[in-house]
């Protein structure tokens, strides 16, 4: 397998986690996971990769590539921990239609 597809596999996963924290209203849980995957996981090990153990430009994409798998593991920590029930969304939804029929 690629590194392009698994990117664009975890990509896909990513955008849709983050979708669900959106409409949760829990961005800024989103946005600690992303600086603690980027900066804590991808960076460190990235240059580990790249430069100690001599991968090149191969560590820095391997490095990369497994700091955007934590951030998908957080998201997917995070969303599940989430709690909602389907009722709290219905209501949330129809809020929101009943808003916008009141603007027409």
């Amino acid at each position: 397998v690629s590194t392009q597809s698994t990117w664009a596999c975890l990509d896909t996963i990513r955008q849709l986690m983050a979708g669900m924290l959106l409409s949760f209203n829990k961005q800024r849980l989103g946005i600690y996971s992303s600086l603690v995957s980027y900066f804590l996981v991808a960076q460190p090990l990235a240059w580990y990769l790249a430069f100690k153990a001599q991968m090149n430009m191969k560590g820095i994409q391997l490095g990369q590539l497994a700091g955007f798998f934590c951030l998908v593991l957080l998201y997917s920590i995070t969303v599940s921990y989430t709690h909602l029930t389907l009722p709290t969304i219905y209501s949330v939804q129809i809020s929101v239609v009943a808003v916008s029929l009141k603007k027409k």
